[in-house]
């Protein structure tokens, strides 16, 4: 069994990722819901099924991280083909990481759940 995930980096240059990790609970699920325009998908990584949504957190962070190559050069992060051939930038706090159509906000220390009604 496998999780299906997505890595959406949020691409609008204002303010928003140094403010952004103050607001918590369904003020930050409405901003991100409210403005998905403003996030881009740049990689669909397949991982293992495992209970631990950190462990995969994790797992997809570094995956989605250059540090002694570009993080889109490896296959295993799966990056979207515009990722692929235009390069990207690493996930970082403010970015997104969906995990089963859960929503993680990458956080200035680890990941926060972004409450999902549906």
């Amino acid at each position: 069994m496998q999780h299906n995930c997505r890595v959406l980096h949020y691409i609008n240059p204002n303010p928003f990722k140094s403010s952004l990790i103050h607001e918590r609970g369904d003020e930050l699920l409405a901003f991100v819901n409210e403005n998905k325009h403003d996030f881009t998908v740049v990689a669909n990584p397949v991982m293992e099924f495992h209970e631990d949504a950190v462990d995969v957190l994790n797992e997809i962070y570094r995956l989605t991280n250059s540090v002694d190559y570009a993080w889109y050069d490896c296959e295993k992060s799966k990056p979207t083909k515009k990722t692929k051939q235009n390069g990207c930038r690493s996930t970082s706090i403010g970015d997104v990481i969906e995990i089963d159509n859960q929503q993680y906000l990458v956080d200035s220390f680890g990941f926060t759940c972004l409450k999902n009604n549906t």
